[in-house]
């Protein structure tokens, strides 16, 4: 009987939440595609679906491109080089709790005053690291401290 009362009541927990993510209508394109394959969006999805409505509306000289389901956007914007920087955020499954992998896309050459991890393109930016990351942090956080990067790179080329 214990048992029985258990499932039933994480029965209707499990459709609580479900009810409580198909009222929110950014969510809903989401949740209506992965719920015919039979599947439920993870928090990883959902908050990379709001962080998507929220650069619909927010973005300037940059461009970004999320992709929910498959928890990875592409950042551009213009380098001080002039040339176009493509830079490609890979979210674990465990975000926002736990920071995405920022890797370089194009150019291919490593650009000069930018970090990366030893024998890859993943850059290294303070607030990418495990110790400084927080869940209330997004790609919006990320964006700024990529294009503060540059900025500094900018200043150290005019001085």
């Amino acid at each position: 009987a214990q048992v029985i009362s258990r499932c039933v009541g994480a029965m209707r927990a499990t459709k609580r939440r479900e009810r409580e993510i198909a009222s929110v209508p950014e969510l809903e394109d989401l949740h209506e595609k992965l719920k015919r394959l039979r599947l439920r969006p993870t928090i990883a999805q959902m908050r990379l679906q709001q962080e998507a409505r929220a650069f619909a509306d927010s973005i300037g000289d940059s461009a970004v491109s999320i992709e929910a389901a498959n928890l990875k956007a592409t950042l551009q914007f213009v380098l001080p080089t002039g040339e176009l920087g493509v830079f490609e955020a890979v979210c674990p499954c465990q975000y926002p709790h736990r920071p995405p992998r920022l890797l370089q896309l194009s150019p291919v050459a490593p650009l000069p005053h930018f970090r990366y991890k030893p024998g890859s393109c993943d850059l290294v930016l303070d607030v990418l690291a495990e110790c400084s990351w927080l869940p209330i942090f997004g790609l919006d956080k990320v964006l700024d401290a990529l294009q503060e990067e540059v900025c500094g790179i900018r200043e150290m080329e005019l001085g």
